[in-house]
């Protein structure tokens, strides 16, 4: 994040212009709070087929905090 932002000031572009991505495996999930500390807006969630719905169901109930 801080790099990110480091060089949106470099090429003159507002920071909060692009939105913080992460592409997060079911495994992760645990660490989503650190992840939005760090400026994470926006998660990708990754996992096997078929599809479990309980890690998105999870991530949807952290989402309401």
């Amino acid at each position: 994040n801080d790099i990110l932002t480091q060089w949106c000031a470099k090429v003159g572009r507002y920071p909060l212009a692009v939105e913080r991505t992460f592409w997060i495996t079911p495994d992760l999930s645990g660490q989503i709070d650190d992840l939005l500390k760090a400026g994470v807006q926006h998660f990708i969630l990754r996992g096997p087929q078929p599809f479990d719905m309980k890690p998105l169901e999870e991530l949807l109930r952290l989402s309401e905090r």
